[in-house]
């Protein structure tokens, strides 16, 4: 059976690297509005680099420094040997930036959801997982032995009746992206909030992979955004290093004594080498240029989507508006994405497909991602150029 899926899977990836051969290729160079591929330079508008810190000097130069203090490597785990000071700083700013007790970092924000997913439950405990959660989220309650009961973060009241359902004895865990990443859409969170409050045994991990550096007056995430007191919030808070703090990793924060639960029984943490310390060194400095800028940034990353929304409306091209920076334009159709990726491409725009198993099959879409770098000529520009080849199925 596997050689059979490989083999269906080896003409597929054939039949598209010859229709789209783009997507295939590696990236020769980037920065936060042009990337290069096969040698022509293309206006980038699939960027996690929200707010164009990608190629900051002072994050460049932090990185240099790291290097040539701590070498390129590590002498060991975090709990043999490893453990720099440098990573207990980072975490330590990370925590008072997302205003909670303490922080624990992990080698990429995926790892983060298995590690804490799989120390926190076990075959006692149910997990209540959103159904459109990262993969990262889904994988790890698949690992943990728990019980897994998924429910739509559109339809919170049934989430509510099956916690009701629920023995009151029986440790609960809930989880939920804030922004979901391929909808863009946010989370009933003083709901979702008001649910947990009301059963016991019940804790709230939200992940805010897209939400942290890009919603709230000063990018602080979903609870800034709602107003919520952060005693009144989430028990679990997990970030990506990757997205608007550039870099590597991913950190969960949350109370003292969750948090040092997590340092001595994730097994990702404890069996694996962490993050290079030059790597830390960055998300180091981002933090810092993101707690002096974070106000100035957020508001030209709020401008820029609001005006490319607009040009796509413009064009007839329909697309949600919501608080995130994520803007999904939706094809149901996996070849004709691809199709008008590739013509986007030879036109001198970067923007890439979105189909199953990252969405479900009907729903592929492009999903369109700016940083504050972007200029409004610059986000025009790519507007036009998907409108000339912007077709959906009949």
């Amino acid at each position: 059976m596997i050689l059979l899926k490989i083999k269906r899977f080896s003409e597929k990836y054939n039949a598209y690297k010859e229709k789209t051969p783009f997507y295939f290729n590696p990236i020769q160079s980037q920065d936060d509005v042009f990337i290069t591929i096969d040698n022509k330079k293309l206006l980038n508008f699939t960027t996690f680099s929200y707010l164009g810190l990608l190629n900051h000097p002072e994050i460049i130069k932090a990185s240099i420094e790291g290097i040539q203090k701590y070498g390129v490597g590590l002498q060991g785990t975090r709990m043999l040997g490893g453990n720099l000071a440098i990573y207990e700083e980072t975490e330590e700013a990370l925590a008072r930036i997302l205003n909670r007790d303490a922080g624990i970092l992990f080698q990429s924000g995926f790892i983060a959801n298995l590690a804490t997913i799989q120390s926190l439950t076990d075959r006692t405990s149910i997990i209540f997982c959103a159904k459109n959660n990262h993969a990262s989220i889904l994988d790890g309650c698949r690992i943990s032995k728990a019980h897994t009961i998924f429910f739509d973060h559109k339809d919170l009241d049934y989430l509510n009746s099956l916690l009701e359902r629920s023995d009151p004895n029986i440790s609960k865990l809930i989880i939920v992206d804030s922004i979901f990443s391929m909808d863009g859409d946010l989370v009933d969170f003083p709901k979702l909030l008001a649910i947990r409050n009301k059963h016991s045994n019940t804790l709230l991990m939200v992940d805010e992979s897209h939400s942290f550096g890009t919603i709230g007056v000063t990018g602080r995430g979903i609870e800034q955004y709602y107003n919520t007191p952060p005693e009144e919030g989430a028990d679990l808070i997990l970030a990506s290093l990757s997205k608007a703090i550039p870099g590597n990793g991913g950190v969960v924060v949350g109370k003292k004594d969750i948090i040092r639960f997590l340092r001595y029984q994730a097994r990702p943490l404890m069996f694996s080498s962490s993050l290079p310390a030059t790597c830390v060194s960055v998300t180091k400095a981002s933090v810092y240029l993101f707690e002096k800028n974070g106000e100035v940034l957020i508001e030209k990353l709020r401008n820029n989507v609001k005006f490319l929304r607009e040009r796509l409306r413009s064009y007839g091209i329909p697309c949600e508006d919501h608080p995130s920076p994520i803007t999904g334009i939706m094809i149901h159709s996996e070849e004709l994405s691809f199709k008008i990726s590739q013509a986007c491409f030879d036109q001198g725009l970067y923007l890439l497909p979105v189909g199953f198993p990252a969405v479900a099959r009907g729903k592929e879409r492009l999903r369109i991602t700016i940083t504050v770098n972007h200029s409004e000529e610059q986000i025009a520009a790519g507007c036009d150029i998907l409108a000339n080849n912007y077709v959906i199925r009949p």
